[in-house]
């Protein structure tokens, strides 16, 4: 297996997600739509989504010739703006099933290094009616370059 680096992810994971139609039955119109900071996640727009990856640190679960597995949380921050009070929790249930199922997709020898993909949850930064945003939060699972044996 080729290694990988985090940016290489970002870039892999943010493409996947652009290539999402919503199957939620309500705002399928609303696509995705990638913004550059935290700041402009936030608002009225529904789907504007940031891909952030925290720094990584090695595991135990394998190790190759030329890398080592390494794991990082892959936060989706997303907003769901001008949506009705009761209409972002099945939303964002919808659309975590779909994002992912659209990372388990990228494990593929097309994108190399990508190990892995764990859900674990949603985190809401603000709550207000009309006004949520928060990040999906995924754990993945990488080969990264072994650069002490190099």
């Amino acid at each position: 297996m080729t290694p990988t680096t985090l940016y290489a992810i970002r870039e892999v994971v943010a493409a996947a997600i652009l290539a999402i139609t919503p199957d939620h039955p309500e705002h399928q119109d609303a696509r995705w739509n990638r913004v550059r900071s935290i700041n402009d996640v936030q608002g009225n727009s529904l789907r504007n989504f940031l891909v952030r990856l925290l720094p990584s640190t090695e595991t135990s679960e394998s190790f190759y010739g030329d890398g080592e597995s390494h794991e990082a949380d892959l936060q989706v921050w997303a907003c769901y703006g001008g949506l009705e009070d009761d209409a972002d929790g099945p939303m964002i249930d919808e659309d975590a099933r779909q994002l992912y199922h659209r990372l388990v997709l990228t494990i593929d020898p097309a994108n190399p290094g990508i190990e892995a993909y764990t859900p674990i949850g949603w985190t809401y930064e603000d709550d207000a009616p009309g006004h949520v945003y928060g990040y999906h939060l995924f754990r993945v699972r990488f080969l990264a370059a072994d650069t002490v044996n190099q």
